[in-house]
């Protein structure tokens, strides 16, 4: 890891963590609009929803392309399509819709995971250029900021914003390019070994994954600090 010029972290599930289990915050947010659905029920339907919904996230069938206007409409039919196996109706009110897709917009929805905010400061403090990098969409960039994890940052990348979604070779050459890092001498790290890890070194990156339950193996990271002194050596 040591020699590396910049590094691009993932964002949720690597700099951030949610709150509290996705059914319990859409729970939260739809109460602000009067609806009452158990976490419980809710993570069942999204689980549900999602099996069905990752191919058409990433886009496989078109090379992962994406853009700023289909991340938003795509997660606002995730939206509907999980409240409407709740319940007949309720992916039709668009007011739900918003409520949901603007509550995940806040950073109060997030937590900074353990050690994201001293690493973030030291690589940047040592010269190093820090990416978040991440396939979620723009309330990504409010999050971070709200969080207090932008001024540590170099830049906010999202797919939508670069055309490209991990595990695209161009959603990484993009970050390379604008930070005029070659790409051989960047790290990436996330928690996802095919989107992160396998796909930054197939692009000719360097790919760690951040693992804190501390099971991914010799190439995993279970402290993000530990990625700060390894850099800075």
């Amino acid at each position: 890891m040591s020699g590396a010029q910049a590094v691009a972290l993932d964002v949720d599930g690597t700099l951030v963590t949610l709150r509290a289990s996705v059914g319990e915050l859409y729970s939260e947010a739809l109460q602000g609009c009067g609806i009452s659905l158990s976490p419980a029920v809710l993570n069942v339907a999204l689980a549900r929803a999602w099996q069905s919904f990752e191919t058409e996230y990433l886009n496989s069938q078109a090379n992962y392309a994406t853009s700023v206007p289909r991340e938003v409409i795509l997660w606002h039919e995730f939206v509907r399509r999980t409240l409407e196996s709740c319940e007949a109706g309720l992916g039709e009110r668009r007011e739900l819709l918003a409520a949901v897709y603007s509550f995940f917009a806040r950073g109060a929805s997030r937590r900074v995971a353990p050690g994201a905010l001293e690493t973030c400061r030291a690589l940047a403090a040592a010269g190093i250029k820090v990416i978040a990098a991440t396939n979620n969409d723009i309330r990504t960039k409010q999050v971070l900021d709200e969080l207090g994890l932008s001024s540590s940052l170099t830049c906010v990348v999202t797919a939508g914003e670069i055309g490209w979604k991990k595990p695209s070779p161009k959603f990484f050459e993009a970050i390379a390019r604008m930070v005029a890092v070659p790409l051989d001498e960047m790290l990436h790290v996330g928690n996802s070994r095919r989107l992160d890890v396998d796909a930054a070194r197939q692009a000719g990156m360097r790919g760690l994954l951040y693992d804190p339950e501390g099971a991914g193996g010799v190439d995993a990271l279970s402290d993000l600090r530990a990625l700060a002194a390894e850099c800075i050596r």
